[in-house]
């Protein structure tokens, strides 16, 4: 004890005037040596705690950085905590953790508002073990102050108890998210936790939260801090505060053993929304972010890969491409094809017969159809097949889960053919050539791929032999209207006007206008027509 209350004044000591020297004192060897101590086993009594706190509290220099940010408190709650574990503490020793309590509770610098709410936290975990049963779980919500904070421990107060108890346990596992990925014994542990709530019940609360995470706008907020008796005031913008968005993380995580449409969509939707830049500040929440690239690797079937292909076309930071390219990569090894086969294999076909799906509301039909890149319509038909103008008026009420359903489908069909659009605009770059047997399978038979590859020009090449032509009326035809047959032999490439020549590309160029095609991307076209 002796040994600590002298670091602590050590500390505060008046020598030092600016920061660099006050860094200096707190990175000094004496505090590196308690940080150590408290992580080793240690017997405390209720004298020793007190003599602790005290002694930071009365020594600390309030001009610098919060007595807690330095001082290794988070060590030093859990000796408390390992070693009262199942035991009553004194009434003197829950006076010193009120009282602890009390000083973080403090107003501070934003800046250390996680690390002063996790501390709180361990202290209300620490009161609440003594006075309960071991194997009654503490209620535990999240921790934040802001307004995903609100949302989300609203939907858990309105569970019955068994639930919420389950909710408690996971939302404690993810407070404790931390680093690049989680590990399998944290996987493994939240995966028994949400089986006995049972997974779709996870899942429906889960993406709602990822919804209103998806859908929040960062705030502008001010901070005021007092240095040497002057008041500063400080403007900044916040998405989520520091504290839910390792929660998050944590949640995001779990979702590794999910591979439903939905799940998968909401999580490249909130990867998105989480690579978006804030002024000034970067990225609104690069852990998040990450959190849903590692989740959308690792989810089971190909469909997380297929959005971590889309999602490589829409997020342009050098580091978030460097680690989707890694995912891909990995992927594609694990299944022993490359990342353009991966890519291919993971195409979602959202149940589609060329480009078109018929939904039933009764005796009413909805028609969707692609109709451009990113672009789609739905026609409703009445029971004896005339169209009606507008949606049946009773679907909205009766049909209204379903209705959802066709609405998100839509959503997600007009994102999907735009970054196939641009993955098949990237592959006319690379010269990637495709065997006949699979490109039949993967585009021109697959209910969503077939809409672009039927627009584009593509090379036939078998026995050293290149033809090259376009779908016209089911047909391949070049551009002298001959059809070519292609066979189960035949090496199938994208086209690209920089290898051919000036009139070849004319020739090109006039008989799609002829023909009225519309191109979905560059090639005998100067610029992009939809």
């Amino acid at each position: 004890m002796y040994l600590i209350k002298n670091i602590s004044k050590y500390n505060n000591s008046d020598r030092y005037h600016n920061y660099d020297e006050q860094k200096n004192r707190i990175n000094s060897v004496e505090l590196a040596f308690v940080q150590q101590l408290f992580k080793a086993k240690l017997i405390v009594n209720d004298d020793d705690i007190a003599i602790i706190h005290n002694a930071v509290i009365l020594n600390y220099n309030k001009d610098f950085a919060p007595f807690f940010s330095y001082w290794p408190y988070q060590s030093f709650f859990n000796q408390i905590q390992n070693q009262f574990k199942g035991k009553e503490i004194s009434e003197t020793l829950k006076t010193t953790l009120n009282s602890i309590k009390s000083d973080l509770e403090q107003p501070s610098n934003v800046y250390y508002n996680k690390d002063k709410l996790k501390l709180i936290e361990k202290i209300d975990s620490i009161l609440f073990q003594s006075s309960n049963e071991i194997n009654i779980v503490k209620p535990t919500l999240f921790l934040g102050e802001d307004d995903f904070s609100e949302f989300a421990n609203k939907i858990i107060e309105r569970l019955n108890e068994t639930e919420k108890t389950i909710w408690y346990k996971l939302i404690t596992k993810a407070q404790k998210a931390s680093g690049s990925k989680p590990t399998n014994k944290y996987l493994d542990e939240t995966k028994l936790l949400f089986k006995k709530l049972g997974a779709d019940k996870f899942k429906a609360i889960i993406n709602e939260w990822f919804q209103f995470v998806i859908k929040y706008k960062e705030k502008e907020k001010t901070s005021t801090t007092e240095y040497s008796g002057r008041i500063y005031t400080h403007t900044y913008y916040e998405f989520i505060s520091a504290i839910n968005i390792e929660a998050i993380k944590g949640f995001v995580w779990m979702c590794a053993h999910f591979h439903d449409n939905v799940t998968i969509h909401n999580i490249a939707k909130l990867a998105e929304r989480c690579f978006r830049k804030i002024p000034n500040v970067g990225p609104a929440s690069a852990a998040i972010g990450n959190a849903c690239l590692y989740t959308l690797y690792k989810s089971k079937g190909l469909d997380g890969i297929g959005q971590l292909s889309r999602l490589k076309l829409r997020i342009k930071q050098s580091s978030t491409q460097a680690l989707i390219e890694k995912y891909l990569e990995e992927a594609a090894k694990e299944q022993g094809i490359s990342i353009y086969e991966i890519e291919d294999l993971a195409v979602d076909d959202f149940d589609l017969k060329k480009g078109e799906r018929i939904w039933e509301f009764d005796d009413y039909k909805a028609v969707f159809k692609i109709t451009g890149i990113g672009k789609s319509e739905i026609n409703w038909y009445k029971p004896d097949g005339s169209q009606q103008k507008t949606m049946p008026a009773f679907v909205k009420d009766k049909f209204s889960a379903k209705l959802k359903k066709l609405k998100d489908a839509t959503k997600q069909i007009d994102q999907m053919t735009s970054a196939q659009r641009d993955r098949i605009d990237r592959m006319l770059r690379a010269d990637r050539k495709i065997n006949w047997n699979n490109f039949n399978e993967l585009y021109l038979q697959h209910g969503l791929m077939c809409f672009i590859a039927e627009k584009i020009i593509w090379n036939f090449t078998e026995n050293n032999t290149t033809n090259t032509a376009i779908l016209i009326n089911k047909e391949w035809t070049n551009n002298k209207n001959e059809i070519i047959k292609p066979s189960a032999n035949t090496m199938v490439s994208l086209w690209h006007p920089a290898t051919a020549s000036v009139e070849e590309i004319k020739i090109w160029r006039d008989f799609s206008i002829q023909q009225q095609i519309q191109q979905p991307l560059k090639q005998a076209l100067e610029k992009y027509i939809y």
